[in-house]
C-alpha cells in the first residue's frame, strides 16, 4: 500500500491518499481552484527518532515535537496516525509488521521515511 498526503498550498487543507493513481490520464486533486501539493520529503532534520520493536508493537519516540506534526504507520493492510497537540506526547506505538513504514510529517513537509 502506498500513502500519500497532499496539502493545499491557499487554506492548508490536507487530504491522503491511499493508492495513489498511475495513470497519467487522471484528473488533478484540487482545493481552493488550485491543483494540491504533494508533501515531499526534505532534509533529514529529525535524527532524534528512534524507534525498537518490543514483543509485538514498535514504539516510536521523538524529541522535540511540535503542534501540527504528525507520525504514521503504514503497511500492506493499515495505516494508523498520532497528531502531536503538546509536545509531551514524545512516545507512540503502533503494531509491528515487518516492511511496514514509518512516516513523520510537519503538517508541509515529509521529514523521516524509515521501512521498518
Amino acid at each position: 500500500m502506498e500513502f500519500e498526503i497532499l496539502r493545499c498550498k491557499h487554506c492548508g487543507a490536507m487530504i491522503e491518499i491511499i493508492n495513489p493513481c498511475s495513470c497519467n490520464n487522471c484528473n488533478k486533486i484540487s482545493c481552493c481552484n488550485d491543483e494540491m501539493n504533494k508533501i515531499i520529503k526534505t532534509e533529514d532534520k529529525f535524527n532524534l527518532i528512534n524507534y525498537y520493536v518490543n514483543n509485538s508493537d514498535i514504539i516510536v519516540n521523538i524529541d522535540n515535537v511540535k503542534n501540527g506534526q504528525f507520525l504514521a504507520f503504514v503497511s500492506s493492510d493499515r495505516i494508523g496516525k498520532k497528531f502531536f497537540i503538546d509536545s509531551k506526547f514524545r512516545e507512540v506505538n503502533f503494531p509491528y509488521i515487518k516492511n511496514s513504514n514509518i512516516l513523520f510529517f510537519d503538517g508541509i513537509n515529509l521529514y523521516f521515511k524509515k521501512i521498518i
